[in-house]
């Protein structure tokens, strides 16, 4: 299977971290309209979408399994117990398709793993794993990857760490990052097995006008994993486009049954508003524990807050350097940030669009 990486593009240059990016327009004078983000529009491109699937939701999971298992010796997946990683853990399990490895990840400046910011590791995806690892998981290696004070400190104490990960959130767990701490990760490639790391990633989005429904995709969505070489998002790739064609028709079925009016979308993917249920259950599996400390578009989520009160506490040096990057960072080209400002993130860029049709 030959890899395709998402990437933003600016003066004819490849970024695979859009600081760099935005460093390059920021010397030349431009702006956000000069950045374009390339998600698989050539595959994406070659399929017809204003046409909806007609193969069953559960069977296409299931055959991108399998697709998965035809493609590579190494199957590792990367579970949170969120909607995401569980419908993807599901397909893999419903297929009777072996996964090799799952990993849940836990993240504390303080090494305190109980806390809040742990809770759906510690109370869903943990414990779910424990119910089937007797039977349906029985042979896969199931770690618990604690990212805690060492790893924290080492990593901010890179000079220039903002041009590592693609998010400013005091929470290093992108894959570049993790495989950078934690080296024996690439066990498998360096043995030379054809390794996936496979992760759920987001959820499908469209946009809506008079003309009709767009497919669309922010790359925010993607942002923090790309240049991630042996990534393999489960829902949107190009190896299965039609997968994601499936999904966003799902989307657009349930805005005309429940929402036939709405024409504004937005409120749809506020991940902690009113309609989150109604976005989760097009085309997710409900949780198997219902608990989640939320999302948020800035760098203050939930998570990060609780890790920032910790640093601020417990990993002061960490803290410290941390802070002080991001205050100088926020210092130059305000062009680059949501609302002009760091604390809201980079500004987004929108993937090339997929008319559906009426």
């Amino acid at each position: 299977m030959i890899k395709t990486i998402p990437y933003w593009s600016a003066l004819g240059k490849h970024f695979y971290n859009k600081m760099d990016a935005l460093r390059e327009l920021e010397l030349n004078g431009l702006d956000l309209r000069d950045l374009t983000f390339y998600f698989f529009d050539k595959e994406f491109s070659q399929v017809d979408w204003t046409e909806e699937p007609e193969d069953d939701w559960e069977y296409m999971l299931q055959k991108r399994a399998r697709q998965l298992q035809a493609n590579y010796d190494y199957i590792r997946l990367w579970y949170s117990g969120g909607v995401d990683s569980h419908t993807m853990l599901n397909a893999f399990l419903n297929a009777g398709v072996h996964i090799d490895e799952i990993i849940v990840h836990r993240a504390s400046p303080s090494g305190e793993f109980e806390d809040l910011a742990n809770v759906e590791a510690n109370r869903a995806a943990i414990p779910f794993l424990e119910t089937k690892k007797e039977e349906e998981l029985q042979g896969t290696n199931i770690r618990i990857l604690d990212i805690g004070p060492k790893e924290y400190l080492k990593f901010y104490s890179v000079d220039g760490w903002q041009y590592l990960i693609n998010t400013f959130e005091f929470r290093p767990v992108t894959l570049p990052v993790l495989y950078s701490m934690f080296p024996d990760l690439a066990d498998p490639y360096e043995k030379g097995l054809r390794l996936a790391d496979v992760r759920g990633g987001d959820k499908p989005r469209v946009r809506r006008d008079e003309a009709g429904f767009y497919a669309v995709y922010p790359d925010s969505s993607r942002a923090e994993n790309v240049g991630a070489e042996l990534l393999e998002d489960f829902f949107l790739t190009p190896h299965y486009p039609k997968l994601h064609v499936k999904q966003c028709w799902l989307l657009r079925n349930m805005i005309m049954k429940k929402h036939p009016e709405m024409m504004d979308l937005d409120p749809l993917y506020e991940h902690n508003g009113e309609f989150l249920e109604d976005w989760n259950g097009c085309c997710r599996l409900p949780l198997w524990n219902n608990i989640s400390v939320g999302k948020g578009g800035d760098i203050y989520t939930p998570k990060c807050q609780v890790s920032l009160e910790e640093g601020k506490d417990h990993n002061p040096q960490a803290y410290k350097l941390y802070m002080g990057s991001l205050l100088e960072e926020g210092r130059t080209g305000e062009f680059k940030y949501r609302n002009q400002d760091i604390r809201g993130q980079m500004a987004g860029v929108m993937c090339t669009e997929y008319y559906m049709g009426l």
